[in-house]
């Protein structure tokens, strides 16, 4: 076999990411009868050309590259449709160095979770990179692997050769991955890295129709998570708990029983920290907020994190020590109510609902609390700093989600998208990052001082800020220009509706803030009307969320904390529950967080 040192530079960078990717260069090894790599210059300036240019022609699967399902399923999806948050976040890299076919036994030693985005370190990286000819027996997956990596819903997997299967069973090894929805990264530089928890950022080329594309794949290392951490157990007697007493319209930190153990297909909670948002303080301000029947107090908190403490004997998923968010809305008893029927509740069309923490349901400002598996949402360790802020981030989730499908009636493509947040609260700053994060062009508008802190904050996620108190609100489509998507997180009604003015054709505004009752405002219904009739023009509200929502929501997390971790993290102050009376009166940061000591 004819050899040639390659030289990779996969050590760290100054801030901390390591580059995976293999350097495309002229005549490199490709797989077997792909097209091979041609790169070589046309023009350069040291022969007196105005510029230096050069010509590259090579396979779509040469090097560091991703497949796409139509690569190996007809009439699939082309790589220029995937999803990018399933190719940025939290990943694993495992090496297993000693097979050269991995199968499901391999794996299952590794207890690898729903969701999770692996990067398999074979031997390949070290004896396959650094020769010219293509090396026939690579390490690779089998099809027990690949089903099981399917079953348990992996985000991505990526392998250190050019192709994750091999032989006869290679293109059913692709199928299995690709139908499940796994991105795969084939080609991968693993030399340099061990094995542990990183972060991934994954940018395969956008090809049109794409069966894959060449990839620029980086890692930075990042604290690993106690996967089996030991789960606190629940004393007996009682607990503190945050409660409001609407007929003495006072709040109190009291003692509770802690909850009995959990029977059937019920968990046992303990809360690691509830945010405080602008629905509790309204509770906590006696404007609404209801106690379980028969009760008189009402145990607030609504935005919990919590570890799994114990688990009755039907639940399926759930185990001790695992990270969880609870959804907040249960569904109604309505039969007729077709949407809590379905177990989409944040749809509920009877209005009898509950919610955890608001309506006729105790919340989680509690140390202890009893849930239903079915109302729980798994969280990776990896986010246990900032994943109190998943539901709140749901509100912004679900309704970009309704937007894209309303976006998806053109029947052309739209140039980049301009979007516009009302507000720089918690919600409004999570909307920034969302739009963001999906490549929207953002503005957020907010009465904050264009040089204070929220200003910054918007700034070092990419996104443009406008103070109120610069730039008037019916003067901002002059300094902004027309906005396709504008995403309401104020709840006054004269910011909301004054901003239709900066709507463009086709544009969509979301409505997210609730409103207090208040006296009549003088509006121009018809120019309200007319524009919205004659431009096409769509607006939405959108209030609670359900699991797919939640779902999405601890993805994009995943995602921020690449991004703009800072910025996340800035978001957050807080404060012990002995604290937590004083914080629902008083606000202190952005997003104030009651945490409990473990």
């Amino acid at each position: 076999m004819n050899t040639k040192s390659i030289v990779f530079d996969g050590s760290a960078s100054s801030d901390g990411w390591i580059d995976l990717t293999v350097a495309i260069r002229h005549e490199m090894v490709h797989y077997p009868g792909d097209p091979g790599v041609e790169l070589r210059q046309t023009k350069h300036l040291d022969r007196g050309d105005p510029a230096t240019v050069s010509h590259l022609s090579l396979g779509v699967h040469t090097g560091t590259h991703v497949d796409a399902p139509v690569h190996f399923i007809g009439g699939a999806a082309g790589v220029d449709e995937f999803s990018i948050d399933a190719m940025v976040g939290p990943a694993r890299v495992i090496k297993i160095l000693d097979k050269e076919i991995c199968t499901a036994q391999d794996l299952a030693a590794y207890e690898i979770r729903e969701g999770e985005r692996l990067l398999l370190r074979t031997n390949n990286s070290t004896r396959c990179w650094n020769v010219d000819a293509f090396v026939e027996d690579y390490a690779h997956l089998d099809v027990s692997a690949a089903k099981m990596l399917a079953e348990r819903r992996v985000r991505m997997v990526g392998i250190d050769y050019l192709s994750i299967g091999r032989g006869p069973e290679g293109p059913e090894v692709h199928r299995i991955l690709l139908a499940a929805g796994v991105v795969i990264v084939e080609g991968l530089d693993l030399s340099r890295v061990d094995a542990g928890f990183y972060d991934v950022v994954c940018l395969p080329l956008k090809i049109l129709g794409g069966d894959g594309a060449p990839a620029r794949v980086a890692v930075r290392p990042r604290e690993a998570p106690a996967s089996r951490r030991r789960a606190s157990k629940a004393p007996e007697g009682t607990m503190r708990a945050v409660v409001v007493v609407p007929n003495e319209k006072k709040v109190r930190l009291v003692e509770r029983p802690v909850p009995r153990p959990p029977g059937a297909s019920q968990v046992l909670l303990r809360t690691v920290e509830v945010g405080i948002c602008g629905t509790d303080r309204e509770i906590c301000s006696f404007e609404y907020g209801t106690p379980p029947p028969g009760a008189t107090e009402l145990v607030l908190g609504h935005e919990a994190l919590a570890e799994i403490v114990d688990v009755g004997p039907e639940v399926t998923w759930a185990r001790p020590g695992d990270l969880v968010v609870p959804t907040v809305r249960r569904p109604c008893k309505n039969p007729r109510c077709a949407a809590c029927r379905q177990g989409r509740q944040d749809f509920c069309m009877s209005g009898e609902f509950t919610e955890r923490g608001i309506v006729r349901a105790d919340g989680f400002l509690c140390e202890y609390s009893i849930e239903e598996e079915q109302f729980l949402v798994p969280v990776p360790r990896v986010l246990e700093g900032v994943a109190v802020l998943v539901e709140p981030l749901t509100i912004a989730a679900k309704a970009v989600d309704v937007f894209n499908t309303i976006h998806s009636r053109f029947g052309f493509d739209v140039p980049r998208l301009r979007g516009l947040i009302l507000g720089a609260g918690p919600v409004g700053l999570l909307g920034a990052m969302v739009f963001q994060a999906q490549g929207i062009e953002t503005h957020v508008f907010s009465r904050e001082a264009e040089d204070g802190a929220r200003a910054d904050l918007v700034r070092a996620c990419g996104a443009n800020y406008v103070s109120a108190g610069v730039t008037p609100l019916d003067r901002l489509s002059e300094r902004i220009g027309k906005i396709d998507v504008v995403f309401e997180a104020v709840g006054v009604p004269e910011v909301a509706f004054g901003a239709l003015a900066t709507l463009a054709a086709n544009g969509v505004l979301i409505l997210s803030g609730v409103p207090a009752e208040r006296d009549a405002i003088s509006v121009d219904l018809s120019r309200w009307m007319r524009d919205i009739v004659l431009k096409n023009q769509v607006i939405f509200g959108t209030v609670n969320a359900g699991r797919s929502d939640y779902e999405d929501a601890i993805r994009r997390l995943e995602q921020f904390m690449v991004l703009f971790p800072e910025a996340v993290l800035s978001l957050l102050s807080r404060v012990s529950i002995d604290q937590a009376p004083d914080v629902l009166a008083r606000g202190r940061g952005i997003k104030d967080v009651v945490t409990f000591a473990a």
